[in-house]
């Protein structure tokens, strides 16, 4: 996702990211690392920037994944007025 000049694009403009800062902190640090790092943490990820394999990739590396997205329905359905 890093690799992706499309996604990085998206960033640079939606987080006003420094991109030569973020290859410099990628040399520097390891995946975990940077993700830690607050700016980078949140990072949304446009899955029309990638293959079907990345986005099935992606998908499945989620664990209990239909449990998350029907808790957070109900918890939306629930709480509206």
């Amino acid at each position: 996702m890093f690799d992706n000049p499309a996604q990085l694009k998206d960033w640079e403009g939606l987080y006003s990211l420094d991109l030569d800062q973020l290859v410099q902190s990628r040399q520097q640090l390891s995946l975990e690392q940077l993700l830690i790092q607050p700016k980078y943490r949140f990072l949304m990820l446009d899955t029309r920037h990638f293959s079907d394999g990345f986005k099935t990739e992606l998908l499945a590396s989620i664990e209990n994944l239909d449990e998350k997205v029907m808790g957070f329905w109900r918890t939306r359905i629930i709480s509206r007025p």
